[in-house]
């Protein structure tokens, strides 16, 4: 089995301080990088007895560091025909091509161009986030965009996916972002509870990633803990692996999965 649940340490984003996984039945953990900042990945193979159960549990300490995401933007940077430059389009082809979970805008294709990517992506954000309603079950990861586009309800992974895909149909590189969202208190955050998902466009005028949270209509900030980053949910999914029935017996038809996710501010 795999997890990915370890926070990313990023220059100006954040510090993963300390983190400690553990896995009931107790088995040996192994881990590697992934490349860029496509995480770090816990990998485990749990033998023996048959078992009825598996407990994953992680715990971090992070530090996060972009409390002004708007701090050394151009706000006024007139860069909509930038994103067209031929070296953006050679070094973020895997962010602007499509995928299985990720067509391009074939059934919901929001905005038009924008003077900047900047505003482009955030009147994305905010034509997604008032259009369709966030529903916990309401989908699951394997329902096509087009059924969430036409339920108009569903989760943050729906919404990203939906983001991503506009935003590449318009020439904005674009990826998926796993993580955990700080809601404080506040009822109206949705995605605290479980992992939460996002999307970063690429902005040519500074060359920088920036975070955009459809589900929430914000600009990602010091309230958002990175994960791991890659083409769409598919690449970087929290956990993924292969159950093995007792030989002789049949697998089970049907699974629990129970997510219990708490982030606490600790200064």
């Amino acid at each position: 089995m795999e997890a990915r649940l370890r926070p990313l340490s990023v220059a100006g984003e954040q510090e993963c301080h300390s983190y400690v996984i553990g896995i009931e039945p107790e088995v040996t953990v192994f881990s590697y990088e992934q490349p860029g900042q496509m995480g770090t990945v816990n990998h485990f193979v749990v033998r023996g007895d048959p078992h009825t159960s598996l407990t994953i549990h992680a715990e971090s300490t992070v530090e996060t560091l972009n409390a002004k995401p708007f701090a050394g933007l151009d706000l006024l940077a007139l860069d909509w025909e930038s994103r067209l430059e031929a070296s953006v389009a050679s070094d973020y082809a895997e962010y602007l091509s499509p995928t299985p979970l990720v067509p391009l805008a074939s059934v919901w294709s929001g905005p038009e161009a924008a003077p900047s990517v900047l505003a482009y992506a955030q009147a994305l954000s905010a034509e997604i986030y008032g259009q369709f309603e966030y529903v916990p079950g309401a989908t699951e990861i394997s329902t096509p965009l087009s059924e969430f586009v036409a339920l108009k309800r569903g989760v943050c992974q729906d919404y990203a996916h939906l983001m991503l895909s506009a935003a590449r149909a318009h020439g904005v590189p674009a990826r998926y972002v796993s993580g955990y969202i700080y809601a404080g208190g506040d009822a109206g955050t949705h995605g605290a509870g479980a992992t939460h998902a996002w999307v970063e466009i690429y902005l040519p005028h500074a060359k920088v990633w920036k975070g955009f949270d459809p589900t929430n209509n914000i600009l990602v900030g010091d309230k958002h803990i990175k994960i791991a980053v890659g083409r769409d949910y598919a690449d970087v999914p929290p956990t993924k692996g292969i159950l093995r029935a007792k030989p002789g017996q049949p697998l089970p038809t049907a699974t629990d999965l129970v997510v219990d996710v708490r982030v606490e501010q600790l200064v």
